[in-house]
């Protein structure tokens, strides 16, 4: 008995409580088949194909993210519950690109491969962030004031479709 709880004890490492999901993920992502990583990759090209075009296709996104509040605010409340499942796509599209990130970066040589976990987690990052953003923004482009939503819009904006394509292209 004692013999079975030392290989129970040496297959599941230790962890502190801090970071321990994390990590958890990490390894996880790391000991991907490439059958998986590629199945992972066609499921994050389809999830940010859907969400892009929904987004696209409600609010006209990312030009809506410029627009003044009353039309913002018209295109919203026309398409809302196909701007959320756009924004929720994008959320699950930039996790996605977290994890799959680390599983690609797992076989490569130490300098490079924490140059591409720190891109991808960046990247990936960014795009949840922008997903937040935009689903803080949809029910506040019809109640809050017009300077907190173009600030929003902006972030939107900048962390979506302008620093995370270029942290990509590093």
């Amino acid at each position: 008995m004692s013999h079975l709880r030392g290989a129970a004890q040496s297959s599941l490492p230790l962890m502190p409580a801090s970071g321990a999901a994390g990590r958890r993920i990490a390894a996880w992502a790391s000991a991907l088949s490439p059958r998986r990583t590629g199945s992972l990759l066609l499921l994050l090209a389809l999830l940010v194909t859907l969400a892009t075009y929904l987004l696209r296709a409600t609010l006209t996104y990312p030009a809506v993210l410029l627009d003044q509040a009353p039309l913002a605010r018209a295109l919203v409340a026309q398409g809302a519950t196909l701007a959320l499942l756009g924004f929720l796509g994008l959320l699950l599209s930039g996790g996605l690109f977290v994890v799959i990130t680390h599983a690609l970066a797992a076989d490569l040589a130490p300098p490079v491969r924490q140059r591409v976990r720190l891109t991808g987690a960046a990247s990936g990052t960014l795009w949840a962030l922008d997903a937040l953003v935009g689903l803080l923004l949809l029910p506040l482009w019809g109640h809050a004031p017009t300077g907190l939503t173009a600030l929003l819009a902006v972030l939107v904006l900048l962390t979506g479709e302008v620093a995370a394509p270029l942290l990509l292209a590093l």
